[in-house]
């Protein structure tokens, strides 16, 4: 897309998103992400942080968590912002656990080359 004078940033993806959204459900959010990966197409940092934001906002910390990690392996950084944000929404004990614990293994030295879990997108 960028070859083709595409922006692909936050902005770009923040308006793709929410019309997949609030057409189509959080779903088909998450299936832009997959189609990219399972293509082997660079995911641009621009849809990781849209992606991000909304999952967050919207509650789907686990899902979210899994991008966010991801994010990282791809060598992408995420915000203080996001990272404060999606912190404060894990509301549950579990969703804490699960939140400092992936950020823990991102920061013990090299990332692994494959997702930690997997989740269904």
């Amino acid at each position: 897309m960028a070859s083709q004078g595409v922006a692909t940033d936050r902005m770009f993806f923040d308006y793709v998103l929410n019309a997949l959204y609030g057409s189509c459900g959080i779903d088909m959010c998450f299936s832009l992400l997959r189609e990219l990966s399972a293509n082997e197409l660079a995911i641009p940092d621009g849809l990781y942080i849209s992606l991000i934001d909304l999952g967050t906002t919207i509650g789907l910390i686990e899902r979210t968590v899994y991008i966010a990690y991801n994010k990282e392996c791809e060598g992408y950084h995420l915000s203080s912002k996001q990272l404060y944000a999606l912190m404060m929404r894990c509301l549950s004990d579990g969703k804490i656990l699960e939140f400092v614990r992936t950020f823990v293994l991102l920061h013990q030295g090299v990332p692994p080359q494959t997702p930690r879990v997997e989740v269904e997108m």
